[in-house]
């Protein structure tokens, strides 16, 4: 059965009139705009992900694409959880349809120029969740005047599984693929290149924490915000003492560390600069 929140949201994401064309390095799209926001669904940041192999640049295309369809999400099964609704946090789950599910979601102001632009990074433990939950709806910020982008992106096995020979860590490589994808393509929506915050909740914000030290995310993105400890302090997460260079080789892992899991496991041992509950940090 649909949630109450799952309809409302449905209800608020139906739209009335086309966008103007707007042009994106892979081809041209479209949107709907309703009551001042501008909406594009399902746009793809890269091709159907081939398993255990980088993610790739979509396919173009020449005729104008009608981003009003959310598409599919990557594989993962939502279980039942007792006296909660789960669905507007994590969506209902999906068994990955046609498999090109590395998509994006976007809702900027209606004539926006220069907007600030705000990237969201869903959580669910890495194995469950999707851009298209309620709580991944970028509609407040859009009437607030700014753009905001909510991905989808590899999980569970074919996300962080350490693969002998493949490259590690492919769900976050699919984040900086999407933080790729914007930069390429935001000014065409009105957005600023230059002025992109990472956000992110729960394993969401874990993922920031990763990307803010990682080499590779240099000049994609200029702020961050995970809006929840990425770095634990308190019992049974004994230390916190880990330093910032110490924290930078533990989140290189994303280069360097084979094992998701012990990387992570080292960050519970300690919490650099003892991160805040909505920590907000500066790439360098």
């Amino acid at each position: 059965m649909e949630s109450v929140a799952c309809k409302t949201h449905n209800a608020a994401m139906t739209s009335k009139t086309y966008t103007p064309v707007v042009m994106t390095k892979s081809g041209p799209v479209r949107g709907r705009i309703n009551d001042g926001v501008a909406t594009y669904l399902g746009l793809p940041y890269a091709a159907p992900p081939t398993r255990f192999e980088l993610p790739t640049y979509p396919a173009g295309w020449t005729q104008v694409r009608d981003a009003s369809e959310r598409g599919p999400t990557a594989p993962h099964t939502v279980r039942p959880f007792p006296n909660l609704d789960v669905v507007p946090l994590v969506g209902t789950g999906s068994d990955g349809s046609d498999g090109d599910y590395l998509r994006l979601n976007l809702w900027a102001p209606e004539n926006a120029k220069d907007a600030p632009v705000m990237f969201w990074v869903h959580g669910g433990g890495f194995v469950v969740g999707s851009k298209d939950a309620p709580i991944s709806d970028g509609t407040a910020f859009a009437q607030s005047g700014v753009i905001c982008v909510a991905i989808n992106y590899r999980m569970g096995i074919d996300g962080f599984l350490p693969v002998p020979g493949a490259p590690t860590n492919l769900g976050l490589r699919d984040m900086l693929f999407a933080l790729r994808w914007v930069k390429n393509n935001i000014a065409a929506f009105g957005g600023d290149p230059s002025n992109v915050t990472a956000f992110g909740e729960s394993a969401g914000a874990m993922a920031i924490a990763n990307l803010v030290t990682s080499p590779l995310a240099k000049g994609l993105f200029r702020r961050a915000i995970h809006s929840e400890r990425a770095w634990r302090d308190g019992p049974g997460y004994p230390g916190c003492t880990t330093t910032r260079a110490q924290a930078r080789s533990i989140a290189g892992g994303l280069t360097r560390c084979r094992w998701l899991s012990q990387c992570f496991a080292r960050f519970r041992n300690g919490c650099a600069g003892k991160g805040r509950q909505a920590g907000i940090h500066r790439p360098a």
